[in-house]
């Protein structure tokens, strides 16, 4: 029998049966090389074709793309390619869940991790990143881009140890490499035992005048030791009369979860003639990118009135926040707070404000905005001045007398709108100026006071109240310099015309670093 094809003792004669199968055949062997292209080329144009629209900055179009293909023709570089544009059309979720579908159906590609991690770091979901890029360094243990991100995330949640380990590692693969050698020096910073001073005058017009000394001294241990010891002494003068107080605190601040959350705990002996205990509780904690929530309880001494100065006073405070940072541009803070005192009294203060940015050229910054602020007393504790004018008989010209807050100030359905403003100049990285200011534009309380009332040749004083309308300023400097990486000066100037009185206050400190 010979072959179909080769045959070299007769010529080939081709039957209308072979003619059929050899067309099939071709036909098959062309049918499978058009799939096989067709497996590749649409994958690749397709893939660069929506490259060139993301780089185009037409995300909806490469989504589109990206979207229509993925559907029917899954492949590493498109769900690659197509969670980096979600992402950059901020469409996190949908990027998110991309990331992890290509997770699920390419469990071998370690660089998938690696965009993940990286995804969820720039997301702020930092401890689930933290795995992502543990797992990955496993295998790569010099990609930059996952060392870098592990360094600041331990050094954000207090790991300081572990940060610098990151850091050394990344010098030694690139010695030029700014970020690890600016980590390292905020390790530094931030673990370096220090010591501070700051010095303060203080003078209103009720009239005090008072002057203050404080020492300061703090060690960064571990996220969960960072303890800071203050001593603070203060010398107020009313009517060539002198007083004194002094304050020792006990500080402690626990970090967790990446920096999202921060307990801060104090616990201290105000002595003014007597000692009392004081301590507080507060947490910060982050709600999102952009939000935080802020609440605590204090009981701390009370002194901004001449009463509170002679006998000494304590109160309880209360406070509740949430606050918004959006890249140090725009901010706001919506806050409610309760002070408490032994006499079974309550301040209620409630406020907002929001800054906005209005100028940012270079190194000069300027926000504005506006606040609101209301505050009111179930008990009102304006007094004669005079404990025994009750009790006089006054002349018939007599129609009012003085009266003072004791021992401490109440107000009374005090309503403030404001216009605020905020400049920022950093000249160079060692030399910050910052001026704030907020001037009330729409301002009343119900204003206390006595009236003497004649009734049958018999005076006696009653208290008043009526709608004063008034405008509230507030004005503060604030210079930083840097002389050195151990040394810093910091100073303020603070100006205050408000309902209860008009007070200037300046405060001057000076730190240093035993930084190695």
């Amino acid at each position: 029998m010979y072959d179909l094809f080769y045959s070299p003792v007769k010529e080939r004669s081709f039957s209308p049966l072979h003619l059929f199968k050899l067309g099939c055949f071709i036909f098959f062997v062309f049918i499978l090389n058009f799939h096989s292209k067709a497996q590749y080329i649409p994958i690749t144009d397709t893939v660069e074709y929506a490259k060139e629209k993301a780089y185009e900055k037409n995300f909806a179009e490469a989504d589109r793309i990206l979207t229509e293909f993925n559907n029917s023709s899954p492949d590493l570089n498109s769900f690659r390619l197509h969670a980096r544009v979600l992402f950059w059309m901020k469409d996190f979720d949908r990027s998110k869940a991309l990331h992890q579908k290509a997770l699920a159906a390419f469990p071998e590609e370690n660089i998938l991790k690696l965009e993940y991690g990286i995804f969820l770091f720039d997301i702020g979901k930092y401890k689930l990143s933290a795995s992502f890029l543990e797992d990955y360094i496993v295998s790569d243990s010099s990609n930059n881009e996952a060392l870098t991100r592990l360094a600041y995330m331990h050094l954000w949640n207090g790991r300081t140890e572990t940060s610098k380990k990151f850091a050394k590692t990344i010098l030694k693969l690139d010695p030029e490499n700014f970020e690890a050698t600016e980590i390292l020096k905020q390790v530094h910073n931030y673990t370096s035992p220090y010591v501070q001073i700051n010095a303060g005058v203080f003078s209103d017009d009720q009239p005090l005048n008072s002057n203050f000394r404080e020492l300061v001294t703090g060690w960064y241990r571990s996220w969960i030791l960072s303890p800071v010891i203050s001593v603070k002494h203060n010398a107020t003068t009313v009517s060539n009369n002198s007083y004194s107080s002094t304050w020792l605190q006990l500080m402690n601040s626990i970090n967790l979860d990446m920096g999202k959350t921060t307990i801060s705990l104090k616990g201290g002996v105000f002595n003014q003639g007597k000692a009392f205990t004081t301590g507080a509780v507060y947490l910060n904690q982050k709600l999102s990118k952009d939000f935080s929530l802020f609440t605590g309880v204090e009981r701390r001494p009370y002194q901004y009135t001449i009463s509170s100065i002679k006998q000494p006073l304590i109160q309880d405070f209360y406070t509740i926040s949430i606050n918004y940072n959006l890249k140090d541009k725009w901010l706001g803070k919506a806050a409610y707070e309760l002070q408490q005192f032994d006499d079974n009294n309550r301040i209620h203060t409630t406020y907002l404000w929001m800054l906005l940015p209005l100028l940012h050229k270079g190194n000069f910054s300027f926000k504005g905005g506006y606040g609101y602020n209301y505050s009111t007393s179930l008990l009102n504790r304006f007094i004669l001045k005079d404990s025994s004018t009750s009790n006089r008989n006054f002349p018939l010209s007599t129609k009012q007398t003085e009266g003072i807050y004791d021992p401490y100030f109440t107000p009374q359905n005090q309503i403030v709108h404001s216009i605020l403003a905020s400049v920022n100049i950093k000249t160079s990285d060692k030399f910050f100026i910052s001026l704030r200011s907020s001037i009330g534009v729409s301002a009343k309380a119900d204003a206390p006071s006595f009236i003497v009332k004649e009734q049958n040749n018999q005076y006696s004083v009653h208290k008043s109240y009526s709608v004063l309308a008034y405008t509230p300023v507030e004005a503060v400097a604030e210079m930083n310099f840097l002389i050195s990486p151990r040394f810093s000066i910091k100073s303020s100037y603070t100006y205050n015309s408000l309902f209860f009185y008009t007070s200037h206050s300046g405060v001057l400190g000076l730190k240093y670093s035993f930084i190695p």
